[in-house]
């Protein structure tokens, strides 16, 4: 593997030019792409909005996230090479659609592992408030809104690509009436309890079967506990800072993986930006040169 290539896609799926828009420019500000010894390519420019929500769809914007996925889609798939590490800074969840469907357009049989504190299997009837951010798993297993599926060929994979790790809201995803992982066989899906149960190189070997096929880590930082970084959507019960680092960093220095996507942090609630820096700390650690 030789090098590290980062671009950025300053969104936030509430369609304000705030909160996880500024993320990538934050991060960018705290030295993220001196850590990592990055070739940036900027911020893809793109926008999510108006918050109003589309009564066919269900989504919020949903014009923007159509075309958000276009972009992402293929600013993902033009920066891949077999050779060196992508990392797109979010945004929001929202740009996993596009930025799967990019390195399925490079690497038709990828996986992908996803790291979340939810599992975001909903769709345009059941989330309840209709953000895209709810959505992107479902999508790519071509149960979300058909429009937005279309964008992409939907399905882009099918239930046994898709690990799920660390989330924690299976028991309202079912009050809502989501999808959940016992509705999709061959799906691999460990909560955080899961986690600490089996352990990290279990976990590990659980989500990356051993075999050649390449793979895609996304990484939303709700996935940790609300008392190791401030976060939108917090659920209790989440991982540490040292249980993140511990999993990410054997699956991204693998040499099967393509890259990863770090998703939801938000400047707004990290005033005086310990939260920025140690999300910088992790991606230099993780993310090999």
């Amino acid at each position: 593997m030789t090098g590290v290539t980062l671009f950025g896609v300053p969104i936030d799926c509430v369609g304000e030019p705030v909160g996880t828009v500024r993320s990538p420019g934050v991060l960018r500000g705290n030295g993220v792409v001196e850590a990592l010894g990055a070739r940036d390519l900027g911020d893809l420019d793109v926008v999510l909005g108006p918050s109003e929500r589309d009564p066919v769809t269900g989504i919020v914007g949903s014009d923007s996230v159509l075309d958000l996925t276009r972009t992402v889609r293929t600013a993902t798939a033009d920066a891949l090479t077999d050779r060196g590490r992508l990392v797109v800074l979010g945004g929001c969840c929202t740009l996993q659609v596009g930025a799967m469907a990019g390195v399925r357009a490079r690497f038709p049989e990828a996986r992908l592992v996803f790291l979340d504190g939810h599992m975001d299997l909903y769709d345009g009837v059941n989330s309840l408030g209709g953000e895209a951010a709810d959505m992107p798993v479902a999508v790519l297993l071509g149960l979300g809104p058909e429009a937005w599926g279309e964008v992409v060929d939907a399905p882009v994979l099918a239930p046994g690509d898709i690990a799920l790790i660390g989330f924690r809201d299976l028991e309202e995803a079912r009050d809502l009436g989501s999808v959940t992982p016992e509705d999709l066989p061959g799906l691999t899906a460990i909560d955080t309890e899961g986690v600490r149960t089996r352990g990290i190189e279990a976990t590990i070997a659980e989500a990356t079967p051993p075999d050649d096929r390449r793979y895609w880590v996304f990484t939303d930082v709700d996935v940790l506990d609300p008392s190791e970084l401030t976060v939108d959507a917090p659920q209790p019960d989440g991982l540490t800072w040292v249980e993140l680092t511990a999993l990410l960093t054997p699956l991204v220095h693998d040499p099967r993986c393509l890259g990863i996507t770090l998703a939801c942090y938000n400047p707004d609630l990290d005033a005086d930006g310990a939260g920025a820096r140690k999300v910088v700390e992790l991606l230099a650690t993780v993310v090999p040169d």
